[in-house]
This record gives structure tokens, C-alpha cells and sequence, in this order.
């Protein structure tokens, strides 16, 4: 949770846990409009991002019943890899869909190589239900 405006993995524009700004790098102007930003708006931010975004896309794309842990398992992916189109075309979605419940294909995004843990334990959420 990161409470000042920073550069992710592509260079754009982010703050909080992975709130994008925009598809450019931080600005001065960026830096001075959130100098007020603190770890308990990026939890809001958060959880507006997963309600109003994510929660809803991802519940229009998945066809299939999920568990709960299956559930937060896709949450965790789609979040990092966006539901404008890495999600939607990713393999695992087609084939979760198809009634293939296999986490180990959300393995395929492992770009930056920073993400691998992350997605090992999405995995393990999504197989395993080991939060």
C-alpha cells in the first residue's frame, strides 16, 4: 500500500494498491494533487476500485458457479491484470468457463517476474482454498 504517486512495472502513473492514474509516469502535478493520500484512503480507494470495477466485470465474465476462495483467487488476477482486456482473453477465463477449474493457467501472466510469488498463491487460493 503505497501512499504517494509511483511508476508500476509498465511506467504508468499509480498510487495506493495498484489504483492507476494514468498510462504515463507520475508527474509533479500528480505528486502535489495526492500529497494528502494516506493508507486509510487507499484502502477506500481499494475497495471502490473492487466494488464499482472488478466485482462487477468479473461477475459479467464468469459463467460458471465459484467458490469462495475461487472467487477471491480471480479477484486477486483480474485486479492485476485488468478486466479491460487481460482478463477477458486470458486462457484461464476461456477455459474456466468452459467448466475447466484449473488455477494453474492464471501461471501464463508471470511478467514482471516479480509477479510469480503472487501468482503461486493465487493458485494455491484458487485450487487449494489456502488463504
Amino acid at each position: 500500500m503505497i501512499t504517494h504517486p509511483y511508476n508500476d512495472s509498465k511506467g504508468f502513473a499509480t498510487i495506493g494498491v495498484g489504483h492507476l492514474l494514468h498510462k504515463s509516469k507520475v508527474t509533479d502535478a500528480d505528486r502535489r494533487a495526492w500529497t494528502r493520500f494516506t493508507k486509510n484512503d487507499a484502502k477506500k480507494l481499494l475497495m471502490k476500485d473492487l466494488k464499482e470495477t472488478f466485482e462487477p466485470k468479473i461477475r459479467a465474465l464468469v459463467k460458471v458457479p465459484l467458490s469462495q476462495n475461487e472467487y477471491d483467487a480471480i479477484c486477486s488476477f483480474a485486479f492485476n491484470i485488468g478486466v479491460g482486456r487481460g482478463f477477458p482473453s486470458s486462457e484461464f477465463l476461456k477455459e474456466l468457463n468452459k467448466g475447466h477449474y484449473d488455477g494453474t493457467l492464471m501461471l501464463r501472466w508471470r511478467r514482471p517476474s516479480e509477479i510469480i510469488g503472487r501468482r503461486k498463491k493465487e493458485v494455491e487460493l484458487f485450487n487449494h482454498g489456502v488463504y
